[in-house]
């Protein structure tokens, strides 16, 4: 690992400058002198500005629209530290968001100052994407800062995801740390879900519509419930926990229908949820001839 002042150094424009301290988090390619020749993909570089004034670090891409994915601004920090840093206050704001409740999202990219890093939390479980080719390139280092903090039992990678092709990165998912089993419990509100950490969606399950599962359950008592694109039936379990009167589920995958089905005997909700595996829009098209009526709709469409 270079030491900081051994970075190589990329110029950006003033402008760039400005919008970077206004708290934008990247550089676009239009912005920098790039190097020749170039650097790799995920490099981490020394931020110039025009005069030659160190200005912060970030990772580079030679390829990518989003040239520079800013790390930090004034003073250069190793990486190694920077990722001890970032997490243990990523794991600070999570105790005071979710107190006591060790199943959340860690790392959100961007917003934890990790660009490109997606961290979720499964009890001593932990499910890790990298984005971005910076992170990427560091996942050892980001490893082992997990197991420094955290000591998980298991830690596995999701990089199967399309979104990793703009930055030239292969897909891949697997263990990468710790042992054990991939199906998880967890708890969200008053549901308890299976996950599976390797086979899910994503890296594992979607913690970002945490909020929403929620409303619906405070509205859903004594209602119809049809949650299309039901996934493995988080809405749908949530909104039979809350007291809706049924509950219809529909995805076109025979493996999600299946979870979502045992997520509901779990909960003990079985008898007041049915898991049909269709197409959405075949779907709709039948429950309208049928003339089958609902009082609450959740549409949660893949991308």
């Amino acid at each position: 690992m270079k030491s900081p002042e051994d970075l190589p150094q990329i110029i950006v424009s003033g402008r760039a400058l400005r919008h970077a301290r206004e708290g934008h988090p990247w550089i676009y390619s239009n912005e920098v002198k790039h190097p020749d020749p170039p650097l790799a993909a995920g490099t981490i570089v020394r931020i110039i500005d025009g005069p030659g004034h160190v200005t912060g670090t970030a990772f580079y891409h030679p390829h990518s629209l989003i040239a520079l994915r800013i790390l930090a601004l004034g003073e250069t920090t190793p990486i190694d530290r920077i990722l001890r840093d970032r997490l243990r206050s990523a794991a600070a704001l999570r105790e005071t968001l979710f107190p006591g409740g060790p199943f959340h999202r860690l790392v959100h990219g961007e917003s934890d100052g990790l660009p490109g890093l997606i961290v979720d939390r499964y009890g001593d479980a932990y499910s890790l994407q990298a984005l971005s080719a910076g992170m990427d390139r560091h996942m050892p280092q980001i490893l082992s800062a997990l197991e420094e903090l955290f000591h998980p039992d298991l830690v596995i990678e999701r990089n199967d995801t399309p979104l990793r092709e703009a930055e030239g990165l292969p897909r891949r998912k697997g263990v990468i740390g710790g042992s054990g089993p991939s199906t998880r419990l967890i708890r969200e509100g008053d549901a308890v879900f299976e996950v599976d950490l390797l086979e899910g969606q994503k890296t594992g399950f979607f913690y970002d519509q945490r909020e929403a599962r929620a409303f619906l359950a405070g509205s859903s008592r004594g209602t119809r419930v049809l949650d299309l694109f039901c996934c493995e039936g988080a809405f749908a379990v949530r909104a039979a926990k809350a007291g809706a009167v049924n509950v219809l589920g529909i995805d076109v995958s025979d493996r999600a229908v299946g979870r979502a089905a045992k997520n509901a005997e779990i909960n003990g909700v079985q008898e007041r949820c049915e898991f049909i595996a269709e197409d959405a829009f075949h779907a709709l098209d039948r429950l309208q001839r049928e003339e089958r009526r609902f009082d609450r709709v959740v549409v949660d469409p893949p991308s």
